[in-house]
């Protein structure tokens, strides 16, 4: 396995306190720099951006299977504010998680 495809999985097992860029690339052999290239070669983003639309595909997932309230499922996937959550997630699927939950 690819060092970044080790990052990737990386961060899909750990949503909920996903690790610093800094952290993730000491674990998977790398420098910072070489990680963020390898992440945007891969994966077209940076790790940041792939973190963030793991955590949030995950979340719209729980929803859809409603698996609990959004706070929840929003501090499940290591949001500690229910509003940063519900921008991000609006942002990146546009609609509010309410919205999605209730679909």
């Amino acid at each position: 396995m690819h060092a970044v495809e080790a990052a990737a999985l990386i961060y899909r097992r750990e949503l909920s306190n996903p690790p610093s860029i800094d952290d993730l690339a000491r674990r998977v052999g790398l420098n910072r720099n070489s990680l963020s290239e390898a992440f945007r070669e891969r994966f077209g983003e940076t790790p940041a951006s792939f973190s963030r639309r793991m955590r949030l595909e995950w979340a719209r997932e729980q929803l859809n299977a409603r698996t609990g309230r959004v706070s929840e499922i929003a501090m499940a996937c290591g949001y500690t504010s229910h509003a940063a959550f519900s921008r991000s997630f609006l942002e990146q699927f546009g609609k509010p998680p309410s919205k999605t939950k209730s679909a």
